[in-house]
């Protein structure tokens, strides 16, 4: 992924990663929660190393499917060499304002659009609407979201 997404907006393996779960996970109970074995881990990343993004032929294993995905999707984010949001984005980020629960109130919105997307670089943009919209679909389905996958997500793009 070029800086400006010229060499495709998105990794093949997060595409795939995100596919995946769009097409079989997003009503899975505790797709981000439980954790495939290790020893399945690491066969499905060595074979994504390898080029085979498909997630189909785990599918019939224990533990894999959406739950693999959602696993490698994490640990694809927390592997990267550069955090998403680094350390001089932190005062940025805090100083946005809380959302509410007017609908009217789309400040906290116009904050993020405004002052803090601006700050990422394009490919960096492009790559986190995607994650993000996916975090938003789950979200849509998971009373947990806000207590169970932030956090797990939020580790990703701190430096």
């Amino acid at each position: 992924m070029g800086y400006q997404g010229e060499k495709g907006p998105v990794p093949c393996v997060v595409r795939a990663y995100i596919q995946f779960l769009r097409d079989s996970g997003l009503n899975e109970e505790g797709v981000f929660r439980h954790s495939p074995s290790s020893q399945l881990l690491r066969a499905a990343q060595e074979a994504h190393d390898r080029g085979l993004v498909s997630l189909e032929i785990w599918q019939a294993t224990p533990g894999g499917g959406p739950h693999l995905a959602a696993v490698l999707l994490k640990k694809y984010l927390k592997d990267l060499p550069n955090a998403i949001c680094g350390e001089e984005l932190y005062a940025l980020i805090r100083r946005c304002p809380a959302p509410t629960s007017d609908p009217g109130d789309v400040e906290a919105v116009r904050y993020m659009r405004e002052v803090i997307l601006p700050e990422f670089s394009p490919c960096v943009y492009i790559f986190l609407s995607h994650i993000l919209h996916l975090m938003h679909e789950v979200s849509l389905r998971s009373a947990f979201w806000t207590h169970i996958i932030s956090p797990l997500y939020s580790q990703s793009y701190q430096g």
